[in-house]
């Protein structure tokens, strides 16, 4: 059986998205993503960890 890969959009906005590409404002970016959802810390940092993952793999 093939396994299906789907690739779901961030949940972040973009300004969210622009904090998270710096290592130096992630706080920001969570604080952001929190402000702007209402999410829990855990799930907020999960969204930020998940995106930059996903699009800085290096990082």
């Amino acid at each position: 059986m093939n396994k299906l890969e789907l690739e779901i959009p961030s949940p972040l906005s973009e300004r969210a998205k622009e904090l998270a590409r710096n290592p130096q404002t992630k706080i920001a970016a969570i604080k952001l993503h929190r402000a702007e959802t209402g999410v829990g810390l855990k799930e907020a940092l999960e969204d930020v960890d998940n995106f930059i993952a996903q699009n800085y793999p290096d990082s």
